[in-house]
């Protein structure tokens, strides 16, 4: 909660669980340009924020974490991602898939 700007230049993330908590903290993010990090800023609705690619220079690194961190703060909507809206979409997919296979709880 007292970090300025959270960094995340993973190359790989299955969900990118610890930029969404960044986010709903108040950091200002600077992260690789990778599926799951562009998914965590739409859900969340993310205002302070640069994407870039993982192979960026330093440099931009940098300036990416300079300019992110003079941003004022903005929380996102935590409760976009609570555990109860996750388990609630979680279902939604799975009923998708299992009528689409014509189970007969359809």
């Amino acid at each position: 909660k007292t970090a300025e700007v959270y960094v995340s230049m993973s190359a790989h993330e299955s969900f990118g669980l610890a930029v969404a908590e960044a986010i709903v903290a108040g950091a200002g993010l600077v992260a690789s340009d990778i599926q799951p990090h562009r998914e965590v800023v739409r859900l969340l609705g993310a205002k302070r924020f640069v994407l870039l690619p993982g192979d960026s220079a330093p440099i931009s690194l940098a300036q990416a974490i300079l300019r992110t961190g003079r941003q004022p703060e903005e929380r996102a909507d935590a409760e976009r991602l609570s555990w109860g809206r996750v388990a609630e979409e979680t279902l939604e997919v799975y009923e998708t898939v299992v009528c689409r296979t014509g189970h007969s709880r359809c």
